[in-house]
């Protein structure tokens, strides 16, 4: 809730070939973000959370979840794997 994503992308986006984001969050923040990415040109695809349970609504943090499919892509990503 408190990183600078507007500095970060900037200065990523100058040092990085190629960034993009990919964002998880509650919609509200999901929209937020990904608003922010296209205004800065940067690629960007969201995947919103199973439930809203985050600090900013909920005053203290519940956990919540994801697709289970998303971890798996992102799991096999990070080993190189392919998706396809």
């Amino acid at each position: 809730m408190q990183a600078d994503l507007k500095a970060l992308f900037r200065k990523l986006k100058d040092v990085e070939e190629g960034l993009g984001v990919m964002g998880i969050a509650c919609v509200p923040e999901l929209v937020h973000g990904m608003r922010m990415c296209v205004k800065l040109g940067i690629p960007v695809v969201g995947v919103p959370l199973n439930a809203n349970r985050c600090t900013r609504w909920m005053g203290e943090f519940y956990p919540t979840s994801v697709n289970a499919a998303v971890l798996a892509i992102l799991e096999q990503r990070r080993r190189g794997g392919s998706t396809s």
